[in-house]
């Protein structure tokens, strides 16, 4: 069909969705009724040409006016492509050109409409409303307001996330939201990750999903998009991601007018049903041939922060199985803070989807360009009517308060916000409000407007403690360190407290807080994580009471947990015992006013069953010295055993020889000695382990004792070796004995003599793999004591030593891995080889060579925690360590993001390990590593909140452990490292009382650890710096000299002494030329000479 001649009057161009077609055709007939002339798609497209110019024809060149008619049926689709024909000409200024949308009858309210369709006059229900029907006559004429332009009174959105209701507002993101839509034709999953307020779910929310609603798809593969049903369907995991997916598909089918006996149905199949049954809800019975779904799961790492772990891979497996790549009707787009991208890894096939194809499923959001964010400036001002000088030297102001910080954007959008709003009191001067005191700039707005809402609008009404309450329930402390806001629910606060979580979602409140859900069942969340980083007051929350929020953390999850139990005798099972008991009661003890009811009724019902019952677990406690000197005793009887059948033996062969009358009497008497020899070799064979295993669990036993001990075990085993050289069995647990005195000399700090052990277990191991060269369970003994003595060199200072040991271990090892692909144990070995051979090439500065071989160890090991469904406690250690190691080689090369990425990954894994065992100590001291680590990083990149409270937690976490064993000097260490790096962040922070605390703590430290190893001059010269450094940053000159003077006393007393080993050295110096210095001022008091 032709189209209508341009000269014939006013012709309006009716755009519509496929399913609105037959709607819409009824509509056009009533209006060229109506003596008006229509353009329709159906009619007025000619077969065999492209469609788009004909579309540009008819909006751009023949059209009078404009009218989308939207959601006959429910359904909010357009024809993008018509669309923004038809937006560009009627904003444009050139000419009257009306743009009308129509809200069909059966849509859901102003809610349906889209965002650019609030920017202009619509008309609703012309069906059967003939007053809107003669409006939409009218507009076309010219002759009505409909159409026109609406000015726009809130041209920017605050702390919170722009969704497609007001998506004509989204500007800056159009290059990424293009990108998603290219994606997308490629991929059914993908995760878009960014910096918290970098602005992953406005890009998703206001741009990609309407793009979705309007057919980009398929305009991008050459076709009519009105032919199918673009649905979307929105949700986050929150506490229970399936129930989550229940309320949105609620949600979605409202808006399309199902009845509440289908919406039952649907959410019954999205909440409980197989995964042909969630694909069936999430259409929300539009028909499958016609239907392209979108799934939207915003805020993804709720599933971690949130989400019980036992629902957290049901849920993974079932997004994997929508997100079938054979099938394009259904598409899945995740947003997640790029922060916790690593976690993903913790459900593998969920991780290799996104790392294949060159990370295809991933989108990386990054910083917006300047032009960009000067867009988001000027555009939005534009739509408010605000003159193109005034726009512009505001965007030019914002531009320069940015600078390249990631993560801005929510706090631009706040800035701008309270600058609209108060412009009024600068007499519509927005530059002036910008950077007036009140508002503060990109940099102040959000901390000032906070503070002026908790001094003006809160605290007359309630205590401080009242309103850290409240704010303390609304974050959560995540496993990195961060906080992350928490959806809380009406009945965690009392009615005093929501009225003042009610009066935060006002706008006298500035909508820090967002309530959302039905009414009875409210939840809270505070409208934007900026918020907690932001405001100095939160923060110093945080930070005064970050181990009492962790446990507030876990007893909200515990507690709720037993609140969902069915019976009694559930209920019972799920209260608190042991440590976690005693930590929520003093929780509920310190800050019963943090507490919800529910909380209280459970600390209260822990309590009463466990004075009801005799605690069933216990600590493991140390084996005392007595057990040590009994398991010695014991040898030396096994010892004597052995001697007298020897002795036994001996006598029978004489026997033998002396008579042979007497022969069967002698054989009689050797077969007793050799069965008796055997028994005592057993007996000896099986204290071996029992001595090793209860001194590895001494505590506080002096090393000389330990090496006394050993001594005389390794002296008995090498007599009774002596007998029967040629045994075998009895040489393998020699070896084996070796390995276990390497191991208790390591734990004392011996490494001389530990060092000495794997030697000789090494020796034996290699004349046992000799004398049978086809074993590889001996090859493979020769390489786990290599790599014993590989860690002991490098911990000796010999890297070059250490290295080779280690080299040939991971040549062993590689041997034996090609000839049984299939062995696990094999596997591992590798990796593990693979790291200890990168800690000596980091040790001798070989970085590109460390970060080789550590990048192999873990590429073994992810595949091993593959095979093991997740992966045992031992593999889950093993795998932190390699990201440990990798986190260390790429921070030395200056790799920081790539650093951190690591280090948060490990650090999750180990949080996992010490929450399955809090007694373990071992994992406990990799817990509070990891946690440095990523406080190192975070304070590199002025993260120094942050910072602070990794530093802060691990530090409580090494002073348990040495509180423990305070004979520990391995603890004491970690302990002053750790101090260390609290006192020198402290100092960044400008807390120079805090630093000083911490300094100090440093030395009393090592003092102690020179007295308790006076011939080791490693920790004397420690305990010399730690003085040097805690006087620099002294400002009390009396204790600054008496400082120095002391470290000046341990320095020589070092040189007198003459144990400083190759390659130590300590200058005198500087500590005599400042003290020299110091002396000869006038100090006012100060002692001079």
């Amino acid at each position: 069909m032709t189209l209508p001649d341009s000269n014939g009057g006013p012709l309006l161009f009716l755009s519509h969705a496929g399913a609105d077609t037959e709607a819409a055709r009824r509509l056009k007939a009533r209006l060229e009724a109506a003596g008006l002339r229509v353009w329709f798609d159906k009619d007025n497209l000619r077969a065999g040409e492209k469609w788009r110019p004909q579309l540009e024809e008819a909006i751009s060149r023949r059209a009078t006016a404009f009218a989308v008619y939207i959601g006959s049926r429910g359904v909010v689709n357009w024809v993008e492509a018509e669309v923004d024909l038809a937006l560009s000409r009627a904003i444009s200024g050139e000419g009257h050109f009306p743009f009308i949308p129509i809200l069909a009858a059966g849509a859901d309210g102003s809610g349906a409409l889209p965002g650019f369709a609030r920017q202009f006059q619509g008309v609703r229900n012309v069906e059967s409303n003939p007053d809107e029907f003669q409006k939409l006559v009218a507009a076309v004429l010219g002759k009505d307001k409909a159409g026109t332009l609406v000015l726009e009174k809130e041209p920017f959105f605050g702390l919170k996330a722009i969704d497609e209701t007001r998506s004509h507002l989204f500007f800056g993101r159009e290059r990424e939201t293009q990108e998603l839509v290219d994606r997308l034709a490629a991929t059914r999953l993908l995760m878009v990750t960014g910096d918290s307020g970098s602005g992953k779910s406005s890009l998703v929310r206001a741009g990609l999903v309407p793009r979705w609603r309007g057919g980009a798809l398929a305009e991008l593969k050459g076709q009519r998009a009105n032919a199918e049903i673009w649905h979307v369907v929105e949700a986050r995991p929150r506490a229970n991601p399936r129930r989550a997916l229940g309320e949105a598909v609620n949600d979605a089918a409202q808006r399309l007018g199902r009845d509440l006996s289908d919406r039952s149905t649907l959410i019954e199949w999205a909440i409980n049903g197989d995964c042909e049954k969630v694909r069936h809800a999430l259409r929300c019975d539009l028909p499958a041939d016609r239907t392209r779904t979108l799934l939207v799961i915003d805020q993804f790492e709720e599933l971690w922060t949130l989400t019980p772990p036992e629902q957290r891979q049901p849920f993974v497996d079932l997004l994997l199985g929508l997100a079938d790549p054979k099938d394009d009707a259904f598409a899945i787009v995740l947003t997640m803070r790029r922060d916790y991208y690593n976690l993903t890894s913790e459900f593998p096939a969920l991780h290799n989807r996104l790392e294949e194809h060159d990370r295809q499923a991933r989108y990386l959001l990054g910083r917006m360009l300047d032009e960009d964010l000067r867009r988001i400036v000027t555009e939005p001002l534009k739509l408010a009517g605000v003159n193109a000088g005034e726009r512009e030297a505001l965007a030019q102001a914002v531009l320069k308060d940015v600078g390249t910080r990631p993560g801005a954007l929510a706090l631009v959008q706040f800035a701008l916000t309270e600058t609209w709003r108060l412009r009024g009191k600068y007499s519509g001067d927005l530059l002036q409000a910008y950077v007036s005191s009140e508002i503060g700039r990109v940099e102040g707005a959000l901390a000032r407007a906070a503070e002026r809402i908790y001094e003006q609008v809160l605290r007359p009404e309630y205590s401080e403690s009242d309103i850290e309450a409240v704010f303390i329930r609304l974050v959560r402390l995540g496993d990195t360190g961060g906080a992350s806001r928490r959806l809380a629910r009406r009945r965690e606060f009392d009615d005093r407290r929501w009225t003042m979580v009610q009066t935060l979602a006002r706008e006298e409140g500035n909508r820090l807080v967002l309530i959302s859900g039905a009414e009875g069942d409210e939840r809270a969340e505070i409208a934007h994580e900026a918020l907690v980083t932001q405001l100095p007051r939160f923060q110093r929350w945080l930070q005064a009471a970050a181990a009492n929020k962790r446990t507030l953390d876990a007893l909200i999850d515990r507690t709720a947990s037993w609140v969902s139990a069915h019976d009694e005798k559930a209920k019972k099972d799920r209260l608190a015992t042991g440590a976690d008991r005693e930590l929520f009661s003093q929780l509920a003890t310190g800050h019963p006013d943090w507490l919800s009811a529910d909380e209280k009724v459970f600390v209260r019902s822990s309590e009463k069953q466990h004075k009801d019952l005799v605690e069933a677990d216990q600590r493991r406690t140390y084996r005392t010295r007595v057990a040590a000197v009994a398991f010695a005793t014991l040898f030396v009887i096994a010892s004597l055993i052995g001697t007298y059948a020897n002795w036994q033996r001996n006598v029978a062969r004489t026997n033998a020889k002396e008579a042979i009358s007497q022969r069967n009497l002698a054989e009689l008497e050797r077969d007793r000695a050799e069965l008796a020899f055997k028994a005592a070799k057993q007996s000896v064979d099986s204290l071996i382990f029992d001595i090793a295993q209860g001194l590895k669990d001494v505590s506080g036993m002096r090393a000389e004792s330990v090496r006394r001990i050993l001594e005389t075990v390794n002296k008995s085993v090498e007599s009774l070796a002596l007998a029967i050289p040629g045994d075998r069995d009895l040489q393998s647990s020699i070896a084996a004995m070796q390995d276990n005195s390497g191991s208790i000399y390591e734990r004392t700090n011996d490494l001389a003599m530990a060092l000495q052990a794997y030697e000789k277990g090494l020796q034996i191991r290699r004349q046992l793999s000799a004398s049978d060269p086809a074993n590889t369970e001996r090859r493979r003994d020769i390489s786990v004591s290599l790599s014993k003595i590989g860690n002991v060199k490098l911990g000796l200072n010999d890297p070059l030593g250490a290295l080779q040991a280690h080299d040939e271990a991971v040549k062993i090892q590689r041997e034996l891995v090609a000839s049984s692909q299939d062995n696990y144990g094999w596997r591992h070995d590798l990796s593990v080889s693979l790291n200890n051979s990168g800690n000596a090439k980091f040790t001798s500065n070989d970085l590109d060579g460390a970060l080789a071989d550590y990048e192999q160890g873990l590429k073994i090991q992810r595949s091993l925690m593959q095979l093991d469904k997740g992966g045992s406690h031992e593999l889950k250690r093993d795998l932190s360590v390699s990201l440990n190691n990798i986190g260390s080689a790429k921070y030395s090369l200056n790799d920081l993001v790539g650093a951190g990425s690591a280090y948060e990954e490990s650090l999750q894994l180990r949080r996992q390990l010490f929450e399955a065992d809090p007694a373990n100590s071992g994992w406990k001291r990799d817990l509070a590593v990891g946690l440095n680590n990523v406080g190192k990083i975070r304070s590199s990149s002025n993260d120094l909140a942050g910072a602070h409270l990794a530093y802060e937690e691990s530090l409580r976490l090494q002073r348990e452990l040495v509180n423990s064993d305070p004979g520990n000097i391995e603890w004491k260490r970690d302990l002053s490292e750790n101090l260390n790096l609290f006192g020198n962040l402290m100092l960044s922070m400008n807390n120079q009382a805090s630093a000083l605390s911490a300094y100090e703590e440093i030395v009393d430290i090592h003092r102690d650890l020179a007295s308790l190893k006076p011939s080791d001059p490693g920790w004397k010269i420690d305990l010399i710096i730690s003085l040097k450094v805690l006087a620099s940053e002294s400002n009390n000159l009396v204790r600054k000299l008496a400082l120095l003077e002391e470290a000046l006393g341990v320095a020589q007393g070092l040189d007198a002494s003459g144990t400083l080993k190759s390659g130590q050295q300590v200058s005198h110096e500087d500590l005599e030329a400042e003290i020299a210095k110091l002396r000869s001022r006038d100090c006012c008091g100060l002692r001079c000479s």
